[in-house]
């Protein structure tokens, strides 16, 4: 996860300064929802023994949660 942020990171810098911040925020919004939302959705979903939403985008490689927290700052 460390060597996938520190890859990726002076990337992600030249592509957001280059991103109008209404875009901006649209993006982190629903990259928010995918990271904290649906996890704590699921957590009420199985405890009624309903079917959890699962997620098909794997974002370890780019920091996960961490890497989201990276990006807003």
């Amino acid at each position: 996860m460390i060597i996938g942020m520190y890859i990726f990171l002076p990337y992600v810098a030249s592509i957001l300064h280059t991103i109008p911040s209404d875009i901006l925020l649209l993006f982190m919004t629903l990259v928010y929802g995918y990271l904290y939302i649906v996890p704590s959705i699921n957590l009420f979903l199985v405890a009624d023994g309903l079917p959890q939403f699962s997620n098909q985008l794997d974002l370890s490689y780019s920091g996960n949660v961490y890497g989201f927290c990276l990006l807003l700052g």
